[in-house]
């Protein structure tokens, strides 16, 4: 278990993935690494929706972020990668 947790440890500071969305979540930027930490290219996500790729059981929690007018905490959730066949 300790070996998965250094090896996870040494990609934290490379997962960041930062995403502009329209007020009616839309993709309007996101940035190149979204390819390889969800094998989206950026071009297959902007212009769509950020609800379409989240987890069913995060929904309401990132919906209710947007609808609330202060946004002092960052709001994490899954994404569904895509599936690669």
């Amino acid at each position: 278990m300790e070996q998965k947790t250094k090896r996870f440890e040494q990609y934290k500071p490379h997962m960041n993935l930062q995403a502009v969305l329209s007020a009616n979540g839309r993709f309007i930027y996101i940035s190149a690494n979204c390819k390889e930490l969800l094998s989206y290219e950026q071009n297959e996500l902007i212009g769509t929706y950020l609800k379409d790729y989240l987890h069913e059981d995060d929904l309401f929690l990132v919906e209710s972020y947007f609808y609330n007018e202060h946004h002092l905490l960052p709001c994490t959730f899954r994404f569904v990668k895509k599936i690669i066949r």
